[in-house]
């Protein structure tokens, strides 16, 4: 079994480095398991995405952006990111 990096392991970081996590991550299964499912309904499991033209992968992942999703109040990622970039460019910072 893989071991999970800790919060000890975070402290070892070096300036600007950022903790390498990966999908083992409780917290991250629900969202890879989901993703996976929906990805699924237009490539089997264990496809090579190489042998898919890049119309019809480009055709799936539109149509993933514009599924409404409940997490995101009934709208989808495509709504989400086309409001985000309205959003004048802060920098104030």
């Amino acid at each position: 079994m893989k071991r999970v990096p800790d919060q000890l392991d975070d402290a070892r970081l070096g300036d600007g480095e950022l903790p390498r996590r990966g999908p083992a991550l409780t917290w991250q299964r629900g969202t890879n398991e989901n993703t996976n499912g929906l990805l699924r309904q237009y490539f089997p499991k264990g496809a090579d995405l190489h042998h898919f033209t890049d119309n019809r992968l480009q055709a799936a992942a539109a149509q993933l952006n514009d599924r409404p999703r409940l997490t995101m109040n009934d709208r989808s990622p495509a709504q989400l990111m086309r409001r985000w970039l309205k959003q004048p460019i802060r920098n104030d910072r």
